[in-house]
């Protein structure tokens, strides 16, 4: 089966993808602060937009105006596309929704607006919402937590927490979507997220790395796997340059 992939407007990295990001796929984006994240997704948004993929951006940690000034940093005219109804930034506050209403959220804009693509950033603010998902729930284990009242005991925010991402990602994968997910890997290492869960779920994963080499930061890109595309290549380095992302 051949699949119809988009162009990232970034030439190495459609190459590393196998031709562009797949339709419908979902892809993490995971790394430490500092990394590149959310320039990356919406690098990723700006040139998807070019294309005539209408997005749906819900930032949990920046406004509209931070994100507009950041695109400028790169030579993004972000406004344009807000302008032209290609793009629609929505901030999202912490405890404002809950995570049910946000996905209906997302289903009515597939629906109305036809959106393609929308970026989740991030996926542990936005499951840092209410704890508890409205209108019941399909899920086993929420219903015994509920009906327990156990929902802030040790242990049960972390188990919540890891059905929500799932039940988040599912969801929107049935909306038929491209989606970017942007989180951060597990503090100690050990996990390309905190809670675990996503990298399982997600059709791809981009990990971002910086480190140090002789008082140089250098950052790295690897393609942790990228469903029905052969993945073989090393970290590839990569910087900022004046459009945004660029490889070495």
């Amino acid at each position: 089966m051949t699949l119809n992939r988009f162009s990232t407007g970034i030439e190495r990295l459609d190459v590393l993808l196998g031709g562009g990001i797949p339709e419908h796929f979902s892809v993490l984006i995971t790394g430490y602060t500092g990394t590149g994240k959310t320039i990356l997704a919406l690098q990723l948004m700006h040139n998807l937009a070019q294309q005539g993929l209408k997005g749906l951006y819900l930032t949990f940690e920046e406004d509209t105006r931070k994100l507009i000034q950041q695109g400028e940093c790169f030579g993004w005219d972000v406004q344009k596309l807000l302008d032209d109804g290609l793009l629609e930034i929505h901030p999202v506050r912490k405890y404002e929704y809950d995570i049910r209403e946000i996905i209906s959220y997302i289903a009515g804009k597939r629906t109305e607006d036809e959106i393609g693509v929308v970026v989740i950033d991030s996926l542990l603010m936005m499951t840092g919402l209410k704890r508890v998902l409205s209108g019941g729930t399909d899920s086993a284990v929420l219903q015994q937590l509920l009906k327990r009242q156990e929902l802030f005991q040790p242990g049960v925010e972390e188990e919540l927490r890891k059905e929500h991402i799932a039940y988040i990602i599912k969801e929107i994968d049935a909306m038929k979507l491209m989606a970017l997910y942007v989180s951060e890997p597990h503090h100690e290492g050990m996990l390309l997220t905190a809670e675990g869960v996503a990298e399982y779920e997600c059709d791809g994963v981009i990990l971002l790395k910086k480190k140090l080499d002789k008082s140089k930061v250098v950052h790295e890109f690897v393609l942790e796997k990228l469903r029905c595309t052969p993945v073989e290549c090393p970290p590839q380095q990569f910087f900022y340059g004046k459009n945004g992302i660029k490889f070495a």
